[in-house]
This record gives C-alpha cells, sequence and structure tokens, in this order.
C-alpha cells in the first residue's frame, strides 16, 4: 500500500502541476498523504482545497476529512 500511495502521490503531484483547476486531483493527492498517513500534509492540501475552490462539494468533503489536533 506504501509503494502505491507513493506512485500515486507522485503522478498526482504531477497531474496538479499541469492542471491546477481540476479541484477532484489536489482532493485525490490528500486522500494518498492520508492513507500514507501524513496526516499534516493531509491536512495542508484539504485546506488548499477549501481556500482554492471555497463553493465546491471538494470544500464540503475536505473539511470533514481533516483531522483535528
Amino acid at each position: 500500500l506504501e509503494f502505491y500511495s507513493k506512485t500515486a502521490i507522485e503522478e498526482y503531484t504531477k497531474a496538479w502541476l499541469l492542471d491546477k483547476s481540476d479541484s477532484d486531483i489536489l482532493m485525490n493527492l490528500a486522500h494518498c498523504y492520508r492513507q500514507n498517513g501524513d496526516t499534516k500534509k493531509a491536512d495542508e492540501l484539504y485546506q488548499q482545497v477549501i481556500d482554492t475552490f471555497p463553493d465546491t462539494q471538494n470544500a464540503i468533503d475536505a473539511k470533514d476529512y481533516m483531522t483535528s489536533d
């Protein structure tokens, strides 16, 4: 799973750099970090979804996925 997540992280990062208008890419990238146990990075990306795409379903969902420290 960790290898898959690392590969997925690399691919979603590349995709995000190519298309920063797609909130699904950023959400999927955040999910990968979360699944890999990096909740801090995941939360940073979820917050970026909220800030960049505020009136979307992904922003609403991102709030639910964020961990509270």
